[in-house]
């Protein structure tokens, strides 16, 4: 288990473009979740993935299952992906043959557009949009489809198997067997949507977590108190009114429920693997696109850089070569699994690849905490900044320190051994100078932000 895995982008679309292509999102042309597309009456669209090529991740550049595929593994991905540049074919007029990104079996997808493969193709609209808690159930659900859960209540789904995850459970065991049979390799990305908002889950999960075992964090009422933070935009403060903790505490429990449900579907994959004869050559790696908040420093969600939301698991599981029930300190990042993959699978990684193998890491326990590790988001809706969209932040992270910078917003600078909540930013402590002067050219050194205009400012005068 990594302690300090970091997404290189708080935020779903984004991360996994980098995850796949082993690039930071301003070098493989996917910074966005919704990306800015310039429609014919000159007015500016944020669109979904899997609707134009031309907002993913750039032509040319080699993907994680494509690497598997040149190697003669047969390539599946059931479940969410949401990766700019997926392209079901005949969607983009533009680019008609689609692109699969190097997987042969693709289905149940989510928040991506994909007719034909998405997920209400598999369990119906209705089951899609009971999943979704779409404003057609606002009786039931009155405060809209990103819900946080706080009345503690259950999915909507009818039929418990037909909730996404495990539908995504039971298509990636179909797949396991079938390998077993056929002994081919093969590498398989299962795509789990939970814990993702709204927080609902089945009535048996919700019954194995009590809400009052929950404790609420002690920046719970944070901004309430501060005001809202100016380097997190304004809808990731919670909302959750600070005389109401058990509404939080509800929605700590149900997003704890919805964890024990995906501890479950894992278990389902896993245990396909031992009893199908495949768990002894198969590495297992599991790990997410970002955090959750969870009203630490009064916050829901991502869309920033607090360790909450860029911090991140990443468990590794191989006994053949690996040893077992290891805890390793380095600091990596998710664009590093693409050549660890190359190196345990005796693929050449491509030029592109902007990570760093970690295999020697798995294999000695050795730790590297020094490595310079790096986030960033395009965002909108800051307090300080109004309607601007789009605007550039970056984090980096080295050894005990980590730097961050948002375009026209106060940087920040922490240092995570003597200050592991981030509550006290250093930036204009004297005895940080350097360091911070340090960081923050290295910070924008090498980071190209594309299609971002200038801040404009105006001073008065007396």
């Amino acid at each position: 288990m990594f302690t300090d895995c970091y997404t290189p982008a708080p935020v779903c679309a984004p991360a996994r473009a980098a995850m796949i292509t082993g690039m930071n999102p301003y070098a493989n042309g996917a910074p966005y979740h919704k990306a800015p597309v310039e429609m014919p009456n000159g007015r500016i669209k944020r669109v979904g993935a899997g609707y134009y090529r031309s907002t993913g991740y750039h032509e040319g550049i080699t993907t994680l299952p494509e690497m598997f595929k040149d190697q003669n593994y047969l390539t599946a991905a059931p479940g969410k992906m949401h990766v700019h540049g997926e392209l079901q074919k005949n969607v983009d007029e533009n680019y008609r043959q689609g692109n699969d990104m190097g997987i042969d079996e693709i289905s149940h997808r989510y928040y991506t557009n994909f007719p034909g493969g998405h997920y209400q193709d598999e369990v119906g609209k209705d089951t899609y949009m009971r999943y979704r808690q779409f404003r057609k159930y606002k009786d039931v659900y009155p405060k809209g489809p990103m819900y946080l859960n706080e009345d503690y209540q259950p999915t909507l789904v009818k039929n418990d198997e037909d909730n996404f995850d495990m539908v995504v459970a039971r298509k990636s065991v179909e797949f396991i067997k079938k390998r077993a049979k056929d002994g081919k390799h093969f590498f398989l990305h299962v795509g789990f949507e939970k814990p993702h908002a709204p927080f609902t889950t089945t009535q048996t999960y919700l019954d194995m977590h009590d809400p009052q075992d929950f404790e609420l964090p002690e920046t719970y009422d944070d901004w309430y108190k501060k005001g809202k933070y100016p380097w997190s935009p304004n809808w990731i403060h919670s909302g959750m009114p600070k005389n109401k903790p058990q509404g939080a505490k509800n929605v700590m429990a149900a997003y704890n429920a919805c964890i024990t449900e995906v501890d479950d579907m894992v278990g389902r994959v896993v245990n396909s693997l031992k009893e199908n004869g495949l768990y002894e050559n198969t590495i297992i790696i599991y790990t997410t696109d970002h955090g959750e908040h969870l009203f630490e420093h009064g916050l829901r969600g991502k869309h920033n850089m607090y360790e909450d939301a860029v911090n991140i698991p990443f468990i590794v599981s191989y006994p053949k070569a690996f040893q077992q029930d290891v805890i390793n300190n380095s600091t990596i990042s998710l664009i590093d699994l693409m050549p660890t993959f190359a190196d345990l699978i005796g693929a050449d990684t491509p030029d592109q690849v902007q990570g760093k193998s970690i295999l020697e890491m798995l294999k000695s326990g050795k730790e590297d905490k020094n490595r310079i590790i790096y986030s960033e988001f395009r965002g909108a809706n800051y307090k300080l900044l109004g309607k601007i969209r789009n605007v550039p932040s970056r984090m980096m992270r080295k050894g005990d320190y980590k730097f961050v910078f948002t375009n026209g917003i106060i940087d920040q600078l922490y240092n995570l051994k003597e200050d592991p909540h981030e509550l006290n930013n250093l930036i204009f402590d004297e005895k940080h100078k350097v360091i911070y002067d340090e960081m923050y050219f290295q910070t924008l050194a090498n980071w190209d932000i594309k299609k971002h205009k200038p801040l404009l400012a105006s001073v008065k005068k007396k």
